[in-house]
């Protein structure tokens, strides 16, 4: 990954994001930050309330993206993220008409489509799931190496790659969350805990909202 406003080509910048360049005559005339990550406005009182706010802005996140004129598809990997992202579709819409999709892997170390299909089925979703191997792994190899702008190192490429295929013959668009909000993992969890300098309180919010879901509540522990 290189991180803007770097690039592989010499001479050559990204823009950052969250900001606007304006080119007019071969030339910048303005470049600008149009937005940047709120400053929390207080403290709130107790957990109850936290999950409450954290629950009501996902599931008004999620209303805005469910707005189509083709079927929605989303992924879900049965962790905390993709999980309350299917969970507040379900609620704003009828779940049998929400697809899920899923990639599992034929090595058992790697594979964890039996968490998605828990989630699936306790949300009442239509759930598909393709099985990645090894085989099919190397045929996709030159495909994501020819579509890749730059280097970037993120072995969820290949699968995020085979998944999306696979769901075009489902639905016309697709949804895909921005991994870790809700610290689905430990390393993100240690992570945020010491950029604040405090034990962070977004864990429990959380694992409150999963905590109907078969095989979500735990995995992040």
């Amino acid at each position: 990954f290189i991180p803007p406003p770097h690039s592989i080509l010499k001479d050559v910048q990204k823009l950052e994001p969250g900001h606007l360049l304006v080119w007019e005559q071969g030339r910048v005339l303005k470049r600008s930050c149009y937005w940047d990550i709120p400053t929390p406005s207080g403290q709130l009182s107790n957990v109850h309330e936290a999950t409450e706010q954290l629950w009501s802005e996902i599931v008004s996140s999620v209303s805005s993206r469910l707005v189509s004129d083709v079927p929605l598809g989303m992924f879900l990997s049965g962790g905390l993220d993709s999980s309350a992202v299917a969970a507040a579709a379900c609620e704003l819409r009828d779940p049998s008409t929400i697809q899920t999709f899923c990639v599992g892997f034929d090595d058992p170390s790697f594979d964890e489509s039996q968490h998605a299909r828990a989630v699936a089925e306790h949300l009442g979703t239509t759930h598909h799931q393709e099985t990645l191997n090894a085989d099919t792994l190397l045929e996709l190899l030159p495909q994501m190496i020819r579509s890749l702008d730059e280097p970037l190192a993120d072995p969820s490429l290949i699968p995020t790659h085979f998944l999306t295929r696979f769901t075009t013959g489902h639905c016309g668009a697709k949804r895909q969350r921005r991994r870790r909000t809700l610290h689905g993992l430990p390393h993100f969890s240690r992570t945020q805990d010491r950029t604040i300098g405090r034990k962070s309180s977004v864990g429990t919010p959380a694992q409150s909202i999963e905590a109907p879901c078969p095989g979500t509540a735990g995995l992040g522990k």
